[in-house]
């Protein structure tokens, strides 16, 4: 061993009583390894025996553990721990010196062991508690549990208020629903509950984990309920789910004369006794629409937005609106009632594709399927998928096999022709607040009867939520718009031009904002990877990082009395075209002159000295939104060569609060001549001038 000995007295033979290692005793013929380091907490090292205690009255002994060596001849230092050895009177202790860099232990408690330092002590490790086991029997009745729960919050947070029923055209809640088929849940026979037990456990031995556990037992009932919207375990090969048992279509249409409302239909809620059926156009068309669900896709309910919706009551309806996404997505099939075509050929014509509120139904649903006048089949029906010809074995079978025209490549075909919609996202369409400005392109050939629906019917869309008010009018477009911008991080939506919302003037006033227009049909919209994907909303405006360009400003013409017809140049050389913009006189008049000024119609002012005026004490920039960040040292950015960048004119307000968005007919693409590395600003949009 080697000791730390005290200055008061020289060292002897027997502080070194290992005469056989190498380190101890430098007589020793084996080679000697260098000493060991000590690190202070300055980071600075240094040789342990230049270290002297600060109590003299003991001394440090570094045991290593015996039980540690293979092999005498090659010592290791693994292990080695400092141990304080403190005589007093006849008895001898040992305790844990502390090591420089390590915290010093707490007042009060005292590390002590009293036993010889070359025995090795071993400190039982804390165990956790074991997870009863649970017997075949007890995971059947928890699967039944399990079941149960997932079945209730299915049918009150994903189907719709009202659903129709079809065997007597009643509607029914959800309540209705679940008393319903609660009996069904509580009466699966064991043999389905050994099924689902016995499939968890293959399933958990090919992930390698135990199910017996209850909490982990829960993903596996919820994947055997829903198999289609689990992603951690493969759907059951047989076995019934929820979904299948409590299947329902909805219907999509263009509203007609006589359409049939809630309170034509009886109700058990709203006690609204049976009455002779209503007549006329609108009934024979929900007559038809429940025939081809029952029939073709074998379900007990349906759902339609004119007679499901208690429109009268203002929660109901703010929740179907704000629920119509999910409604659509969780339904069987969509069937679409097209009534001014029969062949494919017919859809460049057909009214249905010209509705704002059918592209949502067109895109969320997983199937739909297209009717024409004569409620006859629109696409063909392949032939392995005729009803006659197939065999039915379950349920899931019967679902894979029924007829989905999204899955018909002429029909997807002739709508992207008719719409512009990728095949990709007709076929499997993902809600989220991405690519706003390309879901704003698809809208903007679109119509709505009311103001408020142009922003109502993108919801399911963007997959937003937000207060609905029925009145409010183009306030519900700007904030639609507030709420997506609240959430996405992609430059493509500052992609628009025209009219701003009188709300704010860095948002668009309506879907056409985003409509390419007729000389901008080779515009790019800006890649998702670039510029700022931090911009948010404040009091004062739309607050964004650009790459700010100076431009210069040159009055063209005078258009009319009270605008003018400008000339903006970008200040950059390598900018390779200048951009037209129109400027209120009015505006420019009260710029140069101060707010001071008041504009007095009566006044005849020289047109001259409006002309001198334009241009004059303005600030204009060009605010590039897609730049590449990356590209350059923090604080600046590339502009490519040759790439097209999405570009804002932007005008200094006159107060230096920040900047104010000028209108264009649509988005601004300028290209440049050679690659820039220009700094980023974060300039505030302002919402008023």
């Amino acid at each position: 061993m080697f000791h730390h000995w005290s200055p008061s007295r020289a060292p002897t033979r027997n502080d070194y009583p290992d005469d056989d290692d190498a380190y101890y005793n430098p007589s020793n013929t084996y080679s000697r390894p260098p000493p060991p380091q000590q690190t202070n907490l300055n980071g600075s090292s240094r040789r342990r025996q230049n270290h002297i205690p600060q109590d003299t009255g003991s001394f440090h002994v570094y045991h290593r553990h015996r039980d540690d060596w293979d092999s005498r001849s090659q010592p290791s230092f693994r292990g080695v721990r400092p141990l304080q050895r403190r005589v007093t009177g006849q008895n001898t202790e040992y305790a844990s010196a502390p090591v420089v860099g390590e915290a010093a232990p707490r007042a009060g408690i005292r590390s002590k062991s009293t036993s010889p330092p070359g025995r090795r002590h071993a400190t039982p490790l804390p165990t956790a508690p074991s997870i009863p086991q649970l017997s075949l029997s007890e995971r059947e009745t928890l699967a039944r549990q399990r079941i149960q729960t997932t079945f209730e919050t299915y049918v009150f947070n994903t189907v719709p208020t009202h659903l129709l029923r079809i065997a007597d055209m009643t509607l029914v809640t959800r309540n209705e629903i679940w008393e319903t088929f609660k009996p069904r849940i509580e009466s699966l026979s064991d043999s389905h509950l050994a099924t689902l037990v016995l499939e968890q456990d293959e399933e958990a031995r090919k992930l390698g984990i135990s199910v017996t556990d209850p909490e982990v037992l829960a993903p596996f009932v919820s994947s055997w309920c829903f198999p289609c919207s689990s992603g951690m375990l493969t759907s059951p090969a047989k076995t019934e789910h929820i979904r299948s048992m409590i299947s329902f279509a909805v219907f999509s249409h263009r509203w007609g004369i006589g359409e049939v409302q809630f309170y034509d239909l009886p109700n058990k809620r709203f006690q609204v006794s049976r009455r002779s059926p209503p007549n006329g156009a609108g009934y024979q068309k929900l007559v038809k629409f429940c025939e081809k669900a029952r029939s073709e896709y074998g379900c007990e309910y349906v759902w339609a937005d004119t007679c499901c919706i208690n429109k009268e009551s203002s929660t109901e309806l703010e929740e179907a609106i704000l629920s119509m996404g999910l409604w659509y997505s969780e339904a069987v099939v969509c069937i679409a009632h097209l009534g001014d075509s029969a062949v494919l050929e017919d859809f460049v014509s057909e009214p249905w594709f010209t509705r704002l509120w059918t592209l949502q139904e067109l895109l969320l649903p997983r199937k739909i399927r297209f009717y024409g006048k004569d409620w006859s089949p629109i696409c063909p029906v392949p032939v392995e998928g005729r009803r006659e010809e197939r065999t039915v074995k379950d349920n899931r079978d019967r679902d894979e096999q029924r007829v989905n025209d999204k899955e018909n490549e002429s029909a997807i075909a002739t709508i992207t022709r008719v719409t512009g919609i990728p095949e990709t996202d007709i076929r499997n369409f993902v809600p989220s607040c991405t690519r706003v400005a390309e879901k704003m392109r698809w809208a903007s050939k679109r119509t709505t009867s009311k103001t408020e629906d142009m922003a109502y019917s993108l919801l399911g869309l963007f997959d937003v939520i937000m207060p609905i008010a029925y009145g409010e009018g183009a306030r519900a477009f700007y904030k639609l718009m507030s709420t997506i911008a609240e959430q996405c991080t992609e430059p493509d939506l500052f992609a628009w031009g025209g009219k701003p919302s009188q709300w704010s003037l860095a948002l668009p006033s309506s879907p056409q904002c985003y409509a390419p227009q007729t000389s901008q049909s080779d515009l790019v919209l800006p890649s998702t990877t670039l510029g700022d994907p931090a911009y948010e909303l404040t009091k004062l405006g739309l607050q964004v990082r650009l790459v700010l360009v100076p431009a210069y400003c040159e009055l063209l013409e005078q258009t009319d009395i009270h605008m003018a017809r400008m000339l903006l140049t970008p200040a950059l050389a390598t900018a390779q075209e200048s951009i037209q913009i129109y400027v209120s006189l009015f505006s420019v008049v009260q710029n140069a002159y101060g707010s001071s000024r008041s504009y007095d119609h009566d006044h005849r002012e020289d047109p001259r000295e409006r002309e001198m005026q334009a241009g004059r004490g303005r600030e204009y920039a060009l605010g590039v939104v897609d730049y590449d960040a990356r590209a350059g040292p923090p604080g600046y950015a590339a502009l490519h060569a040759g790439r097209q960048h999405l570009c804002l004119v932007l005008e200094r307000d006159r107060r230096g609060r920040g900047w104010v968005r000028v209108a264009r007919p649509g988005a601004l693409g300028v290209r440049f001549r050679e690659r820039e590395l220009l700094p980023t600003e974060v300039v505030c949009l302002l919402h008023r001038a």
